[in-house]
């Protein structure tokens, strides 16, 4: 359950549970019986990482799969900047983020390493045909 989630019931039913007021989700918590019959919004309330849904552990593993692959450099910026957050959004915005970050990724690092080589050579090059203003026997 994420804060997308709409309430199911209640004076909020419909709202996304980042709307619905702290207070009255821990009221709800106190009520007998509440806890369990609603496993997941308690594991919400509760702010309980560990209480990752089905879906969840899903994407974990589809995650882990595309990124056996990637290059070391996107796995880092992968978990600070976007893996826990997309993760919970669930798999329609999650997974196809991960494959589009990664071919982005991908794609730039090779661009970016053509145009180095490129630039290289022809560096390389500019070097061997410069005139230089003395000859090289008066050094």
């Amino acid at each position: 359950m994420t804060d997308r989630d709409l309430m199911a019931f209640g004076k909020y039913k419909g709202k996304p549970m980042g709307e619905v007021p702290k207070d009255y989700l821990q009221w709800l918590l106190k009520q007998e019986g509440f806890a369990d019959k609603n496993k997941e919004m308690t594991a919400y309330i509760r702010g309980d990482a560990s209480a990752a849904s089905e879906k969840e552990l899903d994407n974990i593993k589809v995650e882990q799969e595309i990124l056996k692959a990637a290059p070391p450099a996107f796995i880092n910026f992968w978990n600070v900047a976007y893996g826990d957050r997309l993760r919970k959004q669930g798999e329609l915005v999650y997974i196809p983020y991960l494959r589009i970050a990664l071919e982005s990724w991908t794609r730039c690092e090779s661009l970016y390493l053509d145009k180095l080589k490129a630039a290289i050579q022809t560096r390389s090059a500019d070097v061997l045909n410069q005139t230089y203003p003395y000859p090289p026997e008066k050094f």
